[in-house]
C-alpha cells in the first residue's frame, strides 16, 4: 500500500474483519480509522471515498464489494453473516430497552449505554447484553447496589451460567471521569472503537455529550467520528413515575445520610468483590478495576489479542 488513505482503508476493514462484520461505504467513512499518520488527509466526503474504493488498483487487489459491503477478499461469507447476527441482535435490543426503562427508578444513573458487539447488531445468539453506566460524583455503590438489586428481580441479570439475554453490568464510571484514555493499553484499537460504538439508552444532563467531549482525543484515530445520532431510535422515554420515585430517593440520599449509606455500600460491596475478583486482578490489571470512580469487571480483557490480531491482519497487506 502506498498512499496513507489506502492504508486507512485498509485498516478500518482489517478490524471489523477481526469480528466478522463487513462494512458499508457509509460505515467506512464513519469508522476510518487513522493511525496517526503525518501525511493523511481524510475525504471530505463519502462520495470521495467511493471514488478512491473503486478506482484505486491496489485497494482493488485487497478489497471485495457485494450487495453494498466491503470486505477483505475472500470474506464474501462475512455478508450472511452479518444480516444474522443483525437479527439475532433486535430481540436483544428490546430485553436492552426493558431493563433501562425499569433502572429509571435507580437513583444517581446520569447514562444507560449498550456496548460491545450489541451496540453496532454483531451479537451471536448466546450472547448477553453488556451496559456502560455513568453515574453522580460519590454515589457509585449506592447506584450499583441497587441497579444489581432491581435487575436480579426483574430476572434480567447476569450471573453464573445465566447467560444469554441477560443485561451484563460490569462497568461503571462517574460522570467526573469520563475520560477513558487513561484505561488504554498500547496501540488499544478496540478501546478507540470502543468509544464511538456505545449506544446511548438513556441521558440525563446531556451526558451522552460530556461523554463524546471528554473522549474528544479518538478523533486523533477516527477523525470523522461524531456523536452517535442512530442511537436516538433506541432511546428509552422517560417515564414520570419512576422518575419521580427515583427523586424522592435522590433527595433522601444526598447529605450526610447519603454519604454514610455510601460508605456502608461500598464496605460491603469491597468485601465481596475482593474475594471473588483477587485472582483476576493480579493478572494485569486491565481485567478489574476498583475504585470510587471506576468499577470494571470482565474476567478476560481482549484487548491484546484484538491489537495482534490487527497488526498481524495488516502485516500480510505490506
Amino acid at each position: 500500500m502506498n498512499s496513507e488513505l489506502e492504508k486507512a482503508i485498509l485498516a478500518t476493514l482489517a478490524y471489523f474483519d477481526i469480528f466478522d462484520y463487513p462494512l458499508t461505504l457509509m460505515e467506512i467513512f464513519r469508522y476510518l480509522y487513522q493511525p496517526s499518520a503525518v501525511n493523511y488527509q481524510s475525504p471530505d466526503t463519502f462520495l470521495d471515498l467511493q471514488q478512491v474504493l473503486h478506482s484505486n488498483q491496489n485497494l482493488k487487489e485487497a478489497i471485495s464489494q457485494k450487495n453494498g459491503f466491503y470486505f477483505l477478499k475472500g470474506r464474501e461469507d462475512l455478508i450472511k453473516k452479518r444480516k444474522e447476527r443483525h437479527d439475532i441482535a433486535q430481540p436483544k435490543w428490546k430485553i436492552a430497552q426493558k431493563a433501562a426503562k425499569y433502572l429509571q427508578l435507580v437513583p444517581f444513573i446520569k447514562m444507560m449505554t449498550v456496548c460491545n458487539t450489541l451496540a453496532y447488531d454483531n451479537a451471536e445468539e448466546k450472547s448477553d447484553i453488556d451496559f456502560f453506566i455513568v453515574v453522580k460524583s460519590g454515589r457509585m455503590w449506592t447506584a450499583r447496589f441497587i441497579a444489581t438489586l432491581l435487575m436480579q428481580f426483574l430476572g434480567l441479570r447476569r450471573y453464573n451460567r445465566k447467560i444469554k439475554d441477560r443485561i451484563c453490568l460490569s462497568f461503571y464510571v462517574t460522570e467526573d471521569n469520563l475520560d477513558l484514555s487513561n484505561m488504554a493499553i498500547q496501540d488499544d484499537i478496540y478501546l478507540r472503537y470502543w468509544i464511538t460504538q456505545v449506544v446511548p439508552l438513556y441521558v440525563r444532563d446531556d451526558m451522552d455529550v460530556e461523554f463524546a467531549k471528554a473522549n474528544k482525543w479518538t478523533k486523533n484515530y477516527l477523525p470523522n467520528f461524531v456523536l452517535y445520532q442512530a442511537g436516538q431510535k433506541r432511546k428509552v422515554l422517560d417515564n414520570r413515575f419512576f422518575i419521580a420515585v427515583r427523586t424522592i430517593r435522590e433527595k433522601m440520599l444526598r447529605g450526610r445520610l447519603g454519604d454514610a449509606i455510601e460508605g456502608w455500600l461500598r464496605k460491603i460491596q469491597r468485601s465481596k468483590m475482593d474475594k471473588n475478583t483477587r485472582s483476576l486482578a493480579q493478572k494485569s490489571g486491565t481485567e478489574v478495576i476498583i475504585s470510587d470512580k471506576m468499577l470494571k469487571f470482565h474476567e478476560i480483557d481482549r484487548r491484546e489479542e484484538f491489537r495482534k490480531k490487527f497488526s498481524e491482519k495488516l502485516d500480510e497487506y505490506k
